[in-house]
Formats: structure tokens, sequence, C-alpha cells
């Protein structure tokens, strides 16, 4: 008990308080509006939740209105613009033989990188980057840094004609052709280009951080659950079911691993499960009856890690599904048998009695549950049959499964 006051604290202590990130957006009427984002992945802003300085709910972005939008403090800024992009697959198994860029002209928020004279601009989709520049001289024209690997009959090659379009576009006076050359298709080393070109231009640079494109935190769940426990014994002489159900209660905290999306998770459970059960079982030999009575009493300690589905109706409520894999430690069990006989003659006595040694067990979990207002939540559970008797048991085997309704409440 020592031990599950000491993990209770522990656990509360670790409270993580997730933070809205102030930002603001603006219109195609060139209004600024200020406020909150949710922590989300800003490269995608159909997803994006916002809440203004002087509302009351977070709602999403209405993208065919605005033109910019950023958080404060030069962390990020997306500019809205209609380019040629090259859709050509990137996959190596699916390299295309032609050399040239497959255009598509779509309206596209870009991650401005460096802002200035020259611009350096990025778009990330299914975790593949394409990078687009703009300067001064050709006022709102926005054009992709062209680099595309295809296949040829000597193997895959690759159109490195970004280089071209920096030396013609972006050579200070007097800078040999040389370096562009050696430019390779980064972040890094396509912002130093455009950053120098601003320098001997005579216009300021300002770089952004991108910081908070995926947003990931870690989330806190205290529980408590009453459970329906069947106990039965395998493999002994007689077999017992688990046929009698016994109730019982735990109590437990969770940390979970949120993904920018909040779809996905990945949690690590630790609960303390307070055991009580008796199964009582009697067997007709056909010339006396064995009842055999089993008790079990103790307390588990188990740990459940897995993933977990979220199903988003909105900003605040969801349901959810996941499964985990369980491991069981006994603390204090006693797992005793004793049986008792009558014969056909109608005598009553008293049998042979058993002590068990308890065991480290596993067992799979599965659960469902819907969460209200990012709190409150409520998750039915089933586990899977936990052996909890060691090897020096001989054939017994217990054969304990749980069914549970849990009440969550998550603290950060």
């Amino acid at each position: 008990m020592k031990f599950f006051t000491l993990l209770t604290a522990l656990f509360i202590s670790m409270q993580v308080f997730s933070q809205d990130i102030k930002g603001y957006y603006i219109t195609n009427s060139d209004k600024r509006v200020e406020g909150v984002f949710k922590p989300a992945d800003f490269n995608d802003a159909a997803s994006l939740l916002f809440k203004a300085s002087n509302g009351k709910d977070y709602n999403n972005l209405l993208l065919s209105d605005i033109k910019e939008y950023g958080i404060n403090n030069n962390e990020f800024k997306f500019e809205k613009h209609t380019v040629q992009i090259d859709i050509s697959d990137k996959d190596a198994n699916n390299l295309s033989s032609q050399k040239s860029p497959e255009w598509k002209t779509e309206t596209l928020f870009l991650n401005v990188a460096v802002d200035g004279d020259a611009k350096l601009y990025s778009y990330t989709k299914d975790y593949k980057t394409k990078f687009f520049f703009s300067t001064k001289n050709k006022p709102g024209e926005v054009s992709q840094l062209i680099y595309k690997k295809y296949r040829t009959p000597e193997g895959v090659a690759e159109n490195v004609a970004y280089k071209q379009q920096l030396l013609n576009a972006v050579r200070c006076e007097g800078q040999y052709a040389d370096y562009f050359s050696d430019i390779r298709y980064n972040k890094k080393e396509l912002s130093d280009v455009i950053k120098n070109y601003n320098k001997c231009s005579g216009s300021e640079s300002v770089s952004y951080y991108n910081g908070f494109r995926k947003r990931t935190e870690v989330k806190y769940t205290a529980f408590a659950g009453v459970n329906s426990m069947n106990f039965g014994i395998k493999s002994g002489f007689p077999p017992v079911s688990g046929a009698e159900a016994n109730t019982e209660f735990s109590l437990g905290f969770e940390a979970a691993y949120v993904f920018p999306s909040e779809k996905f998770e990945f949690f690590v459970q630790a609960e303390y499960e307070v055991i009580s059960a008796k199964n009582i079982d009697p067997y007709d030999q056909g010339y006396n009856v064995l009842t055999s009575t089993y008790t079990l009493e103790g307390a588990a300690f188990n740990v459940f890690f897995g993933p977990r589905f979220n199903f988003l109706l909105n900003e605040k409520n969801k349901f959810f599904v996941d499964a985990s894999f369980g491991m069981s430690f006994p603390v204090g069990i006693e797992i005793t048998r004793s049986s008792h006989i009558k014969t056909g003659t109608g005598y009553e006595y008293e049998g042979d009695g058993d002590r068990f040694d308890a065991g480290t067990s596993f067992c799979g979990n599965f659960s469902v549950g819907y969460v209200f207002n990012d709190k409150f939540g409520l998750s039915l559970r089933y586990e899977t049959s936990r052996d909890m008797l060691d090897d020096s048991n001989g054939p017994y085997k217990t054969d304990i499964t749980r069914l549970g309704l849990n009440l969550r409440y998550t603290i950060n």
C-alpha cells in the first residue's frame, strides 16, 4: 500500500499542462485578427482551430477568406499563393521516366522560411517537402525550385534545375557561378542562398523558426474501475470453471503520448487491483461428490501499454478504442484450495488442501470509451485470461478474466 501511495504522488506531480498558441490570421481585405490556436500540425490549414481574442469558442479557419496565418514572434508564417507545383511521384518504386516536372496549378498555403526582397517558402505534404521562391523583381510570382528524381535505362537520375533557377534569380554581383552548383536541396542551404542575396541587395532577412509545424503532448489521466472477475482453475483435477462472477475494484493512472492529429495515442497505464474471489465447484465422481473451494485473496499491480484510436466528434468530445498488452505482478496474493467429500452413503469429511504460489502473469486488454469536455471519460474494458500461478504449481493454472467499467479524469 505504501508503494501505491508513492506511485499516486509521483503521477500527480507529473502534471503537464498543454498551452494554446498565440497567433493571428489576415483576411483577403487585410484585416488582422489576433487570437490563439489549438496545438496542431500547422501545415494542415484545414485542421486548425482558432479562437479570436474576443471570442468564446474555437472554430476552423475559413480558408477562402484569409490570405495569411501564423504565430507571433516570428515562430512561423503561412501565405496563400496560387502556384504551379510538381506532382511527380517521388516514391522510389514509382519514379517516372520523364525528366520534366508534371505541373499542376493549385492554391496553397506556403510556409515562409525566409522573408525579404527574396523569399523562400516550403510546402510539406505526406512528409515530402518542396521549396518555392519569389523576388521583388517579379512581384506576386512564386515559383517552385525544381528538384526531381526520374528513371533512365542506366538507373535513377536527378533534375537539379533549382541550381540554375537560383543562379538566374538571386546571384549577387561578382558571385561565382560555381557557388550555386554545390547547393543541396534542403532548407538550411537554400535559406543561406536567399539570405545572402537579401544582404547584398540591401534587404533585411527575417527567418521563421517554424517550430510548431507539429505538436505532440503527453496527457495524464486518473481512473477508477469496478470489475466483474471470473476466476477458474484450468489443467487441475477436477477443472473448475469461472462461471461465478466476483466484483472487484481498481485504481490507476495513465500517461498517453498524443500525436498532433489527436487521432492516435500511445499509452502506458499503471493499475492497482484489489482481488477477492471464491469459486466452489462440486464434482460427481460416481461413488462420491468432491467439492473443491478455491479462494484468491490479495492485490495485483498491473502495467498495460498499447495504441489508441480516437474518433473525434469535435474539439472536446470523442469516442475511442484501444488495445494493450498487460503484465500483472502479485502483491500479497494467496491462492488456496480446500476440499470436502460426501460419500454415496452420506458420510462427509474434509479432504486434502493446497496452497499455491502466485507469479507474474500476462494478458491482453481491449477498451471502448467516450470522453466528454476533454476531461471526463467512461470506458468498458475486457481483459483476456491471466494465469497467476507459477511453474512450481504443477499442472494447475488460473483462468482469470475481467469485464470492467472505468471512470476517467484527465488531469491536464
